[in-house]
């Protein structure tokens, strides 16, 4: 369904349909008090599946408004291309993110204000998310071109070989950021050195195998040579790739290229000095509730700082209805 300008609030009210799955807002001049109406008629009770909201004015505020509204967790696509977020903005799209129980599967943010500092609030939201597959991103200022800087921000998320632990928790499912890496490198100034790794591992994420098998290509992939033959060891534990890693590298050359054997030497005694974490490697299960618990204590915090804000708004209102009384008393205030 398609809306063009923007109506009265009835408007809204009629797309309260439990059957409506998408709604196009695009250049509809919305701006934040728009997206508050939109988020409250809208995104209350009804389960959206895509929102486009294109080339509006829809600044941080807005945008808040949106993602914190009830329905916004079941939304697959939400498109905020050509809008105003700023810093704020972007901080709200990160957390929204981090949630566990968001289903969104393509974000679209092209041509959004302030470009990578702010972007890159999102990025480091990505590796904790297991839903999002495609984050179509530009900046207003972007003109073929983008920092190398920024192309390892994005390669982190997918691919972060600090440590074993952190590659298992990188994320396994985002198979494109849009036009940077889907589109053509021919009209770029300057084609960052970095790019190919990162279009590399998405390519591992948009193969039609298990996140578990996933895993594996990514680790061996980059701590062995480019055209070694990964295949047969998709059905070992993950657990045991450092091993691999370790024993290919120490024991036959054949397993290794000369040219990476000196990155190899370094980068493979980094991951296999990890291993003791792996005696208590935690399940997919337990790693959920570690991540819910630590959401939980977070949660009940500020549930605290909520309560004392009731308290002493309660307190406030209490010594105003006093200072009323007493003003009445004297006759100081007439009904």
């Amino acid at each position: 369904m398609r809306v063009g300008r923007m109506g009265e609030v009835d408007v809204m009210k009629f797309l309260r349909m439990e059957t409506l799955k998408s709604v196009n807002f695009a250049n509809a001049k919305l701006d934040d008090e728009g997206a508050r109406v939109l988020s409250e008629e809208v995104l209350g009770d009804v389960r959206l599946q895509e929102l486009i909201l294109a080339s509006n004015k829809i600044g941080d505020v807005g945008a808040n408004h949106i993602l914190s509204a009830k329905g916004a967790v079941h939304l697959l696509r939400l498109d905020l291309t050509g809008n105003s977020l700023g810093r704020a903005g972007f901080d709200v799209v990160s957390q929204f993110l981090r949630r566990d129980d968001t289903k969104l599967k393509t974000l679209d943010l092209d041509y959004v204000e302030e470009g990578e500092k702010n972007a890159i609030l999102v990025v480091d939201a990505i590796s904790s998310n297991s839903s999002l597959e495609t984050l179509d991103w530009n900046s207003k200022e972007y003109r073929g071109e983008v920092s190398e800087v920024f192309v390892d921000a994005l390669i982190k998320s997918v691919c972060n070989d600090s440590n074993f632990m952190s590659m298992l928790q990188s994320n396994h499912v985002i198979k494109s950021f849009g036009s940077m890496t889907d589109g053509s490198y021919n009209f770029w100034k300057n084609y960052p050195k970095n790019m190919g790794r990162l279009k590399n591992i998405l390519g591992i994420n948009s193969a039609g195998v298990s996140v578990s098998k996933r895993i594996k290509e990514k680790i061996l992939s980059y701590y062995l040579c480019d055209d070694f033959d990964v295949q047969p060891f998709h059905d070992m534990g993950i657990a045991l790739m450092p091993f691999v890693v370790g024993l290919a590298n120490m024991t036959d050359t054949n397993y290794t290229c000369s040219r990476v054997r000196k990155r190899l030497l370094s980068s493979v005694f980094r991951i296999v000095k990890h291993i003791p974490e792996l005696v208590s490697l935690p399940s997919p299960k337990e790693m959920k509730l570690k991540h819910l618990e630590a959401r939980n204590a977070e949660l009940e915090k500020d549930n605290l700082s909520l309560k004392r804000k009731i308290d002493k708004l309660q307190a406030e209102i209490e010594q105003l209805r006093g200072q009323r009384k007493r003003a009445y008393k004297h006759g100081q205030v007439s009904v």
